[in-house]
């Protein structure tokens, strides 16, 4: 199997990855590698799986994606030309424990190979499914990078667990779907309550300010005042179908505005407010304090002051001139 660096045209930096390599050969390629008019060849080894033939289905992947050509018994090594190489291979970073490849796949190798995967996985176990998933994962989803920053370190660790939460959320609702966003589906859970048990008690006292609250709490972060919040409310009880876009202000579908929630996210809140409330059921008082507008909204602008001055620094040392 053969990769090539493509920022050189002659090809100066080539991977081999086998399932083994000789000693004789790994010397041979440590004398070559000094000398600057031979090739610089990487030699890697393909990962151990406890899954039969998991070896050569890797080199398989590693052909979908960098469009490089397997060299077995039938295909021999001394009949290579540049173009076995892998001509969608933009960067190969080599380390000790892991390598990563980064390049453009044709999307039709890659729906192809993800079929055959997928294949794969109807005779597999739990485990052998676990890895046939992980592989189908680094050849269709790739891997992204987020870099986080603050003023503070708390602001990081918020941040950071925010980034978490909304990578989890994702994964949820690729495993196990989403539901129409926007809190569309508690105020449908309210409808329903309501519809069925009408003038409850328990409904109208506890249940329905309970699953509002994180309808009404989402407008107020945004900057809605109490009376938008309400016609909005009345809106969308008009038609179960509909959710609000918070950000860009608009009605519409939740597929059309692209506005969902993860499935399991819900479920989980849901749970885990029943639990909390059965527990404060069983206890005799407890203590709240409410939350400060004032404040929040004072961290909110220094918040902003400092991102600002982040990346206009010059307009911030001349705002600081001034003032002195």
């Amino acid at each position: 199997m053969l990769g090539a660096d493509q920022g050189n045209s002659d090809f100066k930096n080539v991977v081999v990855i086998a399932h083994s390599f000789g000693d004789s050969v790994l010397t041979s390629l440590a004398f070559n590698f000094p000398n600057p008019n031979s090739i610089n060849v990487i030699p890697l080894t393909t990962p151990l799986s406890p899954i039969a033939n998991a070896e050569s289905e890797f080199l398989k992947d590693i052909s979908a994606f960098t469009g490089a050509k397997i060299f077995d018994m039938n295909n021999a090594l001394s009949d290579a030309n540049p173009n076995d190489f892998g001509i969608n291979v933009e960067k190969i970073q080599v380390s000790r424990f892991s390598t990563t490849i980064v390049g453009n796949p044709e999307p039709l190798n890659i729906e192809s190979r993800i079929e055959d995967l997928t294949n794969q996985k109807k005779d597999s176990n739990k485990i052998q499914k676990q890895i046939l998933d992980e592989r189908i994962g680094k050849l269709s989803s790739g891997i992204a990078q987020l870099q986080i920053i603050g003023s503070s370190m708390g602001e990081i660790k918020e941040r950071t667990d925010r980034a978490e939460d909304a990578v989890c959320a994702v994964r949820a609702a690729i495993n196990n779907g989403c539901l129409p966003g926007g809190c569309r589906f508690l105020l449908n859970v309210i409808f329903e309550l309501c519809d069925k048990y009408k003038e409850n008690e328990i409904v109208d006292e506890v249940l329905t300010p309970s699953l509002l609250k994180p309808f009404t709490m989402l407008l107020s972060n945004a900057g809605y005042s109490d009376d938008e919040t309400d016609a909005i409310y009345l809106k969308l009880m008009q038609d179960s179908k509909l959710v609000y876009d918070v950000e860009n202000q608009v009605y519409g579908s939740a597929e059309k505005l692209g506005i969902f929630d993860a499935s399991l996210a819900v479920e989980q809140a849901l749970r885990n407010a029943f639990s909390i409330a059965s527990v404060m059921g069983t206890l005799g008082g407890i203590v709240a304090y409410p939350r400060d507008g004032v404040f929040e909204r004072e961290q909110a602008g220094a918040d902003i002051d400092y991102m600002n001055a982040v990346e206009n620094p010059e307009n911030f040392t001349n705002e600081a001139n001034n003032r002195a």
